[in-house]
């Protein structure tokens, strides 16, 4: 398993790197009114490309990708036959990247932490009932911080399912509490095979979290190697569609 975070900043390096994307990439690129967002998603796929080209041994403007029926990303053929799988997620500024051979049953999220008004109605409206209690039982000053465990794990841990929210937030129980170890305590309608969670730590100001299975290995806590765009290479010419 390799973690990699990536600053999503660089203006310069977006427009030359969006001619690396594939043509429906560079159209959904162009559809971002706010040049902002324009730049982070080509930045962030970039980024992908080069860092499943560089394991593949294949140019990253050649990788072909495919949606399951719920959204999520894979390789396509014939790029899928050598196991490699991947998971991604970004927030404001930082994006962040996991990479590895086997089973695809693990995810990363990431979420910029920051204050959030109505966190008491989000935890009422979709944490499970366990989670309800153990976070009112919080001193509030804790709650912040208890929420953002909640929501990055329970992100992390649905895109792992590759369900999407077809998987309902309130059929498993995260533990909230900050001074206890990230964990998945129940899932409800689902086989008893054990769900290994860790923190992935992103800094001050954003929250992380990686959750799979057959995490043998895998550090509780995770600093994300953080990435050094000179190293990627520069598109050479866009690929077209297969």
């Amino acid at each position: 398993m390799n973690i990699f975070s990536a600053p999503l900043v660089d203006n310069a390096r977006a427009q030359r790197w969006e001619q690396g994307l594939s043509a429906s990439e560079q159209a959904r690129a162009q559809r971002f009114i706010d040049p902002i967002h324009r730049r982070r998603f080509v930045l962030r796929r970039w980024i992908l490309r080069c860092l499943l080209g560089s394991r593949l041994d294949a140019v990253p403007e050649s990788l072909t990708f495919r949606i399951n029926a719920f959204g999520r990303p894979m390789l396509a053929a014939p790029f899928d036959r050598a196991g490699l799988v991947f998971s991604a997620s970004h927030s404001g500024d930082l994006a962040l990247i996991a990479v590895r051979i086997g089973s695809p049953m693990f995810a990363v999220d990431v979420e910029r932490a920051r204050v959030l008004d109505d966190a008491d109605q989000l935890v009422a409206r979709l944490f499970s009932p366990a989670e309800r209690e153990e976070y009112r039982g919080l001193d509030p000053a804790d709650r912040q911080e208890a929420f953002w465990r909640g929501w990055t794990v329970k992100e992390a841990f649905i895109k792992a399912l590759g369900f999407g929210l077809s998987f309902p937030l309130d059929q498993f129980d995260v533990v909230l509490r900050p001074d206890r170890g990230a964990a998945i305590a129940q899932v409800r309608g689902l086989d008893a095979a054990p769900w290994d969670v860790c923190i992935v730590d992103v800094g001050r100001d954003y929250r992380g979290a990686l959750v799979g299975q057959d995490l043998h290995g895998v550090a509780r806590t995770l600093v994300p190697q953080n990435l050094d765009f000179a190293s990627l290479p520069e598109p050479r010419s866009p690929q077209p569609e297969p």
